[in-house]
């Protein structure tokens, strides 16, 4: 699974250096994603897709967290009604259901980068440009610092995570 860093940046001048430096690491222009701000418009870089735009990986985590609850739930009053009737093997099941989604929580919420281009939406009301970056999780550190180590004007934005597969 790649992550999607987000940089935010305040004009397609800025964003054209950041680019180039980005690639200039090895990073493949199509691993590259620019979403232009309220009222920007966009002539050089590389644009999002739709799909993208619509933060896909944002909607399909939290899809993926209310599924993951609403298992939790029913199993929990299965649980409760196998206890009510004594049933040791449903018991079992459900306690097993129960803590798997516990665990399945625990990870989610602990290990997977939370940050979606739906957080960020407030940059973009303003004018200012995002630009999506995706990456080997072991290249995260190496393109932050390309990004900011020359451009005192970069914010970074945060880590998510994405699905290159999918397209999302």
């Amino acid at each position: 699974m790649y992550r999607r860093l987000f940089f935010v940046l305040p004009d397609e001048t800025h964003a054209m250096q950041v680019v180039h430096d980005i690639e200039a690491s090895g990073v493949d222009h199509n691993h590259i994603h620019v979403v232009p701000g309220h009222r920007v418009t966009l002539a050089q870089l590389h644009l999002a897709t739709p799909r993208q735009q619509r933060d896909a990986a944002g909607r399909i985590g939290k899809m993926i967290w209310i599924t993951n609850l609403v298992i939790f739930f029913i199993a929990l009053i299965g649980l409760i009604q196998a206890l009510a009737r004594n049933s040791v093997l449903w018991t079992a099941v459900a306690l097993l259901v129960v803590t798997a989604t516990i665990v399945a929580g625990v990870l989610f919420a602990s290990r997977v980068p939370g940050t979606h281009l739906g957080d960020l939406r407030s940059a973009l009301s303003h004018g200012d440009i995002v630009l999506m970056v995706d990456v080997p999780k072991a290249r995260v550190h190496e393109i932050e610092e390309v990004a900011e180590r020359h451009h005192p004007e970069v914010t970074a934005g945060g880590v998510g995570w994405i699905i290159g597969v999918l397209g999302v």
